[in-house]
């Protein structure tokens, strides 16, 4: 399902960049995919999967790289 997924996700991607668009993806990292466990249905698992994905999205976000994009959005 993944493979699917990020070819749909790489379509819309490039369809929003072709329109002179900047775009930051966030995908779940291997933390999260482990987290989420062999069934993404197993609500027994949602809120450690919350918490990891959170973290990782924040240390992400955080990241120097990350960051300077982001400040274009605050001009």
């Amino acid at each position: 399902g993944r493979r699917l997924h990020a070819a749909t996700l790489a379509r819309e991607v490039r369809a929003v960049r072709a329109g002179g668009a900047q775009v930051l993806v966030l995908q779940p990292g291997p933390e999260v995919v482990d987290a989420v466990g062999p069934s993404s249905m197993d609500a027994s698992r949602r809120g450690a999967v919350a918490q990891v994905a959170h973290d990782t999205v924040r240390a992400h976000l955080a990241g120097d790289a990350v960051a300077a994009r982001l400040a274009l959005l605050r001009s």
